[in-house]
């Protein structure tokens, strides 16, 4: 198993492609924004000859889904995405304007496949649902032979959380979440946060002051 990190749009969130032996890929959070941004994806899935089979989604916040109109119009894949968190992707462009108090660039896209209804098992991955940052926030948890790899959106970042401030935002819930998350994961398992470096579980135990 590969990951492949590529910083998105001004909010610096963190799309990720996980390919496999077979050379199926899988895209998390497609927060590609600018013409260059969506071509440095297409390139690097090209270059190493991968087959996108599925683009999941961590949660619904805009930045985080930029890019879901041009994976779904290169690749034919809708993005995967909580129930919880559905009211959240169909008003992108309310959220921008809301948080931000700009227009929607472009059309947004707002068809999703519920992730109840999508076979993960057949990516080597499960979910695990983490709410508190939004109501529908999970984190993915992916396997292949001895590689192990966890992708926590804006769950848990390196040393810190996400914000709580926000529609479906609470921060008792989120902290429940990380606590419950780390207990469960072995210490050095890497984690792929939705901003900013990697990190691992122990780090995060030792010196994420939300844990405890």
């Amino acid at each position: 198993m590969k990951v492949r990190t590529l910083p998105n749009n001004p909010l610096e969130e963190n799309t990720y492609v996980v390919s496999f032996a077979d050379k199926r890929a899988v895209i998390i959070d497609c927060g590609a924004l600018y013409d260059d941004e969506k071509q440095r994806l297409a390139d690097y899935i090209r270059e190493h000859e991968l087959t996108p089979v599925a683009h999941l989604l961590t949660h619904a916040h805009f930045d985080h889904c930029f890019g879901v109109r041009f994976v779904w119009e290169t690749y034919g894949l809708r993005p995967v995405l909580a129930e919880e968190d559905a009211y959240l992707f169909t008003n992108q462009a309310g959220q921008l304007r809301d948080m931000v108090g700009i227009p929607y660039p472009g059309e947004p896209f707002e068809e999703y496949m519920p992730l109840s209804m999508f076979d993960l098992k057949s990516l080597n991955c499960r979910y695990i649902r983490t709410p508190g940052h939004t109501r529908g926030c999970v984190c993915y948890l992916f396997e292949e032979g001895g590689d192990k790899a966890l992708f926590s959106g804006d769950t848990l970042f390196r040393g810190s959380i996400g914000r709580t401030d926000l529609d479906g935002g609470d921060m008792s819930v989120l902290m429940g979440s990380i606590r419950q998350l780390l207990q469960a994961l072995p210490d050095d398992l890497t984690i792929f946060p939705g901003h900013g470096p990697r990190t691992t579980v122990s780090f995060e135990k030792q010196y994420n002051s939300y844990y405890g």
